[in-house]
């Protein structure tokens, strides 16, 4: 058995691959296509939903905020699996929050290396505006003061649609982890999956899955300053401003990875109640209470392995 590992970096991240052989030495055919597959999925993810290209469909859509504007058939899939969140967190990982994440300087990938971000008073994004999104084939149309930022759910899609893809063209066992959004799948022996918080004395959790997503949210990568303070890219849609938690990550397994980065994205907003709202949807979840400083905390829901919190 053989184990490749592709790698890619766009997006101030790592976005990988991870094939599994059983055969002793690495099929380089399949490899080429498992790369081909991963580079063109990319290639496509960013041109129609990327918010800081201005050549982006979803730009073109923002811009053009009340109007219909003809997109992609990939743009329509990606608005839909977001609309599909927010109906269920009734409107929590909400995708009409671009001005908002926009206003807190979430403006480059690069946000977190500008050593001070100048903020605009954000507002509250308007309540129910995700129903108001029309989609229809080939085209998208968004309520007029909004404007969309799919990153709830759109890492997660391609991370599920790259494992599927290889999965269904190669037929090797594949992970593939779009910077923290993971799917694995494996068609003999599971894959042992590791959540790491990054939290200074709290261990890593492994858990293992066959065909499952598993993807962590938090506020540790994309974090910055702002004149106002810290600021990160998790919007609270009820106050536009990042959210005010009391995790410094939430991790989540589920189906796939888009489905589990809704989960850990809900978590992170709801605060306390994030491990009862877990709890009562069957979902299991690991959680990281830190401040940046002093004493961490760890909790779990369902099957994540029961560790202790850090002495």
């Amino acid at each position: 058995m053989s184990t490749t590992v592709i790698t890619e970096h766009r997006w101030r991240t790592t976005l990988a691959l991870t094939l599994r052989d059983t055969g002793r030495a690495p099929d380089t055919r399949r490899t080429v296509v498992a790369e081909r597959i991963l580079l063109e999925q990319i290639g496509r993810l960013e041109v129609a939903a990327s918010r800081f290209r201005p050549d982006s469909e979803i730009s073109d859509v923002n811009r053009s905020a009340g109007s219909w504007v003809p997109v992609s058939e990939l743009l329509v899939e990606l608005v839909s699996v977001a609309l599909a969140a927010a109906d269920s967190t009734a409107g929590l990982v909400n995708p009409c929050v671009g001005h908002q994440v926009d206003a807190v300087g979430y403006r480059t990938w690069a946000a977190a290396e500008v050593s001070l971000v100048d903020p605009v008073v954000p507002a509250p994004a308007t309540p129910g505006a995700w129903r108001d999104v029309d989609v229809a084939p080939g085209r998208v149309r968004i309520p007029v003061g909004t404007a969309l930022d799919l990153g709830a759910t759109a890492k997660g899609w391609l991370a599920d649609e790259v494992a599927e893809r290889v999965a269904d063209e190669t037929g090797l066992d594949v992970v593939a982890n779009m910077g923290g959004d993971l799917r694995a799948i494996a068609h003999g022996p599971g894959w042992t999956v590791t959540a790491d918080h990054e939290v200074p004395g709290l261990s890593p959790r492994s858990v293992e899955i066959a065909d499952a997503g598993m993807a962590t949210s938090g506020q540790g990568r994309r974090r910055w300053l702002t004149t106002q303070g810290p600021a990160h890219h998790l919007i609270d849609p009820r106050t536009g401003r990042s959210a005010t938690t009391c995790w410094w990550a939430v991790s989540a397994l589920s189906a796939s990875a888009t489905t589990a980065n809704v989960a850990a994205t809900a978590g992170m907003l709801l605060g306390s109640a994030a491990p009862q709202w877990f709890d009562d949807r069957d979902l299991d979840g690991l959680f990281s209470a830190w401040s940046g400083a002093g004493q961490p905390r760890s909790v779990t829901v369902g099957r994540w392995p029961r560790m202790g919190a850090a002495a």
